[in-house]
């Protein structure tokens, strides 16, 4: 599951976000897992996109 800690967001709203379709996801019993290599790559891809993006 992506941790919503490093979001700052709730569970809820981090399993919304890991089941959205952005993630390629696998799913090992109840957990989802999402690679990390894929997460930190889509969160990069955020803030650069919050960076250019004017205010």
């Amino acid at each position: 599951m992506i941790n919503g800690d490093i979001l700052g967001i709730g569970r809820a709203s981090a399993y919304k976000l890991a089941t959205s379709g952005l993630f390629k996801t696998i799913r090992i019993g109840s957990m989802i897992r999402v690679s990390r290599k894929f997460f930190e790559d889509w969160l990069k891809m955020e803030e650069m996109e919050d960076k250019n993006c004017p205010p």
